[in-house]
């Protein structure tokens, strides 16, 4: 462990052993292959002052479903609209329970992922000012994500009352024994093809596996709208040719963005647990790699362009 990691209050452990009283937040993503590090505390100065509000006609509106955004002031607008947006009723509607975070002692035990979503959402904030993000929690604080709460997402925004633009995805697992045929794969397929009806573009990370062995939904995207750009797979590099190491890559993959060590926004303040006083919220800074963050340019790209029309 090195000075850095040490000085920020807590440790960043890879390989997951446990270690009571210490933020756990490892670079393990279950079901979505490993990045070699997980996220490193970094100073506000890193990321700078959020970017200025550009005239728009409307805000494209960017559905995360993720860990849930978590509040953090960087994200907080002055006046007007909010960045982040509520998803009235989902909670109710999810059909099964996120388990709540374990405690070690009298501290909440953090998860690898607590802070996926609100990283995520700082990524589109910089990249698309305007946009706003409606999240929608579906992966746990360790990063898994039950297919049939994402089956019912998928259907709770096709019948969502307002415009949803873009759709993130950033979570997947790789195919094995033909589980992408299962009728909870089929119905995943057909609510990203619903939503695509809609308009909806749908942005889908690769995942981290580090090989070209297909990752759904990802690997749906060669299928599915591809062609008109309306469904994409999102890997981590430069091209097909030369991708970061950790990256799944692959035929399926359709798109590529640089997404090593990224700068943005962690729901947890760096300090001693004695400050932090076990509590998951805060105004924290981090750099991380994955291609969630890739798939997460991506969205806010795609956000973007909806901005700019008139």
């Amino acid at each position: 462990m090195n000075d850095a990691h040490r000085k920020s209050g807590y440790e960043v452990a890879t390989n997951g052993e446990a270690r009571p009283g210490i933020y756990q937040l490892y670079g393990e993503k279950s079901g979505h292959g490993r990045c070699d590090a997980a996220w490193m505390p970094v100073d506000r100065a890193e990321l700078g002052d959020p970017p200025a509000r550009r005239p728009a006609r409307r805000r494209a509106v960017v559905a995360l479903l993720d860990s849930g955004v978590r509040e953090h002031p960087w994200l907080l607008e002055r006046g007007g609209e909010d960045f982040v947006l509520d998803a009235p009723g989902w909670e109710e509607a999810r059909p099964n329970a996120m388990p709540k975070l374990a405690k070690v002692g009298d501290q909440e035990n953090f998860g690898s992922h607590l802070g996926h979503a609100t990283f995520i959402a700082g990524i589109i904030r910089r990249v698309a000012p305007d946009a706003q993000v409606l999240s929608m929690k579906v992966m746990d604080d360790q990063g898994k994500v039950d297919e049939k709460n994402v089956v019912a997402a998928l259907e709770w925004l096709v019948k969502y009352p307002g415009t949803v633009d873009v759709a993130l995805l950033a979570f997947g697992r790789r195919i094995e024994d033909g589980d992408d045929t299962t009728a909870e794969a089929e119905q995943t397929r057909e609510g990203i093809d619903n939503l695509v009806r809609r308009g909806v573009r749908m942005v889908i990370s690769a995942g981290n596996g580090g090989t070209d062995e297909p990752v759904f939904p990802a690997s749906y995207a060669r299928v599915a709208g591809h062609s008109t750009g309306m469904v994409v797979s999102v890997g981590a590099g430069l091209s097909a040719t030369f991708p970061e190491d950790y990256s799944s890559r692959g035929g399926w993959v359709t798109d590529w963005r640089l997404a090593g060590d990224i700068v943005s926004t962690i729901p947890l303040t760096p300090g001693s647990k004695e400050e932090t006083q076990g509590k998951s919220t805060g105004e924290g800074y981090g750099k991380w790699s994955g291609t969630s963050f890739a798939a997460a340019i991506v969205a806010g790209e795609f956000a973007a362009q909806v901005e700019t029309v008139v």
